[in-house]
C-alpha cells in the first residue's frame, strides 16, 4: 500500500506540472517564444585615424599628416555627465533620493569613482580592422614620438554602428608660453582683489618664478629671463586685452595713471603707438618665453618701500601659475571690466591715514585660528564659529588693520601695521583706531608672516 500510495503522489504531481506548464504556454503565445533570448547590446567596432594638428619645421611634419606609429589606451569615461540638470526629488540628484549622491552623476557630486577601468591597450597594428568594444563612454588616449600626448572622449550607443575617432596631436617643437600677473594698488576698496579700472597700477616690483627644482633664471631657450634677468612690473596701455606698449608712473612709488590723466593724444614710450581713449593702464609684470610647468610666482616690492602686500593664496604670498604651451598669461575662464585679465594678480596698499578729524574709534582684537570640521566646540560655544579655535602656536605676530570709506567711492582712508609684544609672548594682537568720522565704512584684517 504504501508503495502504491507513493505512486499516486507521484502521478498527481505530474499531472499538476503538466497543467501549469499548458496554461503557462498558453499565456506565453507561441511556443518558439519560449526559445527566445532578452537582446543583448550589439558590440561596435572602433576605427582610429591619428593625425598632426598642427605643422613643424623642426620634424617636416604638415598639418593633417597620418601618424601611423603610436601606442594607444583606452579607459571607461565613468566622469560624470551633465545630463541630470534637476535637483528635484526622484531625479537621482536630490538629498532625499534613496542612493543620493551615488545616484547623481554630475561631474562634482560625490560618487562619481576617483579612477577608471582600463578597456585595452597597444598600439597601431589593432587597428587594421578595428577594435568591438560594448555600449558605454571612453577615452582614448595616444602616444607617439615627436608629438605631445593627446585622445578623445567617444561614446558606443550599442546598436552595433561603427564609430570613426579621429585624434589630432601637436607636435614638436610646442610654442613657448607667456606669463602674466597683475600688480596694483589695493585701495578702492583693501579687499585682496583687483578692482580696475579704479585702481591704479604699480610699476617697479621685481617677480620671481620657482619651479619644484627651485628658482628659473632662463628661458625655455636659456636665456636670462626678461633678457637680463630681471623681470619688473611696468605702466601697460592694455585696449580690448590687447597690450599697445609702456606709459611711465606718475610718481615716486610706482602709481601708474589712469587714462584720463594722460593727454588725448599720448602714445606709448616703447612703441609710440597711440592710447585710444577706450585703454586702460595697468601695473603687470609679464615673463615671456617660458615652458609649460608649474610655477610658483612671486613679487618683491621695490627696496626701501614700505608697501604690504593684500593678496595671497590660501595664506601664501605666491600664487600657483600653471602654464600651458602657447599660453598668454590671461585668464581663460573670467574678465574684469569687460576685458581679458591676468590670471593671477598681487595687490598692495601703503600705510596712511587721510580721515578728517573725528570722533569715533574702532577697537578689536585679532587672533589666529586653527578651523575644524564639523563645527563643533569652537569660539562662540558648542557650535562654534565654524570650529575655530585659538592656535597654541603660531600666533600673529603682524597685524594690518585697513578703513574703506564707503560714501567717498570705497577708497581707503586708513591703513596701519599692529605687532604683537614679544616680551608678553604675542598675545592676540589688540588694534585700535581713532580720530573716525562719522560715516559707513569696510574694516580688513590680515597678516603678514
Amino acid at each position: 500500500m504504501k508503495g502504491k500510495n507513493s505512486n499516486s503522489v507521484k502521478g498527481f504531481n505530474l499531472f499538476r506540472l503538466l497543467v501549469t506548464m499548458v496554461m503557462l504556454l498558453t499565456a506565453l503565445g507561441p511556443v518558439g517564444a519560449l526559445n527566445a533570448t532578452p537582446a543583448k547590446a550589439a558590440s561596435s567596432i572602433l576605427h582610429l585615424q591619428v593625425i598632426s594638428a598642427n605643422d613643424s619645421a623642426t620634424y617636416g611634419i604638415a598639418k593633417g599628416d597620418a601618424i601611423t606609429q603610436f601606442k594607444y589606451i583606452i579607459n571607461v569615461d565613468n566622469s560624470g555627465t551633465t545630463t541630470q540638470r534637476s535637483a528635484e526629488p526622484g531625479s537621482g540628484c536630490s538629498p532625499q533620493d534613496a542612493g543620493y549622491p551615488d545616484s547623481c552623476r554630475w561631474v562634482s557630486i560625490a560618487g562619481v569613482a576617483s579612477s577608471s577601468l582600463i578597456v585595452t591597450q597597444g598600439d597601431q597594428n589593432d587597428f587594421g580592422s578595428g577594435i568591438s568594444l560594448s555600449e558605454g563612454r571612453y577615452l582614448i588616449s595616444v602616444l607617439a614620438d615627436n608629438y605631445k600626448i593627446d585622445g578623445a572622449h567617444f561614446t558606443v550607443t550599442g546598436d552595433g554602428t561603427d564609430v570613426n575617432v579621429t585624434v589630432e596631436m601637436q607636435p614638436y617643437d610646442l610654442p613657448d608660453a607667456t606669463l602674466q600677473a597683475e600688480v596694483f594698488e589695493d585701495v578702492a576698496p583693501t579687499n585682496s582683489a583687483p578692482d580696475v579700472p579704479a585702481e591704479r597700477g604699480l610699476a617697479g616690483f621685481v617677480g620671481h618664478i620657482h619651479d619644484y627644482i627651485g628658482e628659473v633664471t632662463t628661458n625655455v631657450y636659456g636665456d636670462p629671463l626678461c633678457g637680463d634677468g630681471s623681470c619688473v612690473s611696468a605702466c601697460y596701455a592694455v585696449d580690448g586685452g590687447v597690450d599697445l606698449g609702456t606709459v611711465s608712473p606718475i610718481d615716486a612709488n610706482g602709481r601708474c595713471p589712469f587714462r584720463e590723466e594722460l593727454p588725448a593724444d599720448a602714445t606709448t614710450i616703447d612703441t609710440g603707438v597711440p592710447i585710444p581713449a577706450t585703454a586702460v593702464i595697468e601695473g603687470k609684470l609679464i615673463i615671456p618665453n617660458l615652458g609649460p610647468n608649474r610655477y610658483a610666482l612671486s613679487i618683491v616690492r621695490p627696496t626701501g618701500t614700505d608697501w604690504a602686500q593684500t593678496t595671497t593664496l590660501e595664506g601664501n604670498h605666491d600664487w600657483d601659475a600653471w602654464v600651458m604651451e602657447g599660453a598668454t598669461g590671461l585668464d581663460t575662464e573670467f574678465v574684469v571690466a569687460g576685458e581679458p585679465f591676468p590670471a593671477t594678480f598681487f595687490g598692495y596698499v601703503k600705510p596712511m591715514n587721510t580721515m578728517a578729524a573725528g570722533s569715533g574709534e574702532i577697537k578689536g582684537t585679532a587672533l589666529a585660528v586653527s578651523a575644524y570640521i564639523p563645527p563643533v566646540g569652537g569660539i562662540g560655544g558648542e557650535t562654534g564659529l565654524l570650529g575655530a579655535k585659538p592656535k597654541a602656536v603660531n600666533p600673529i605676530h603682524r597685524l594690518f588693520v585697513s578703513l574703506s570709506d564707503l560714501n567717498n567711492n570705497d577708497q581707503t582712508i586708513y591703513m596701519q601695521e599692529f605687532d604683537c609684544s614679544e616680551a608678553d609672548g604675542c598675545p592676540p594682537v589688540a588694534f585700535d583706531i581713532t580720530g573716525v568720522p562719522d560715516g559707513d565704512y569696510v574694516l580688513g584684517g590680515w597678516d603678514d608672516l
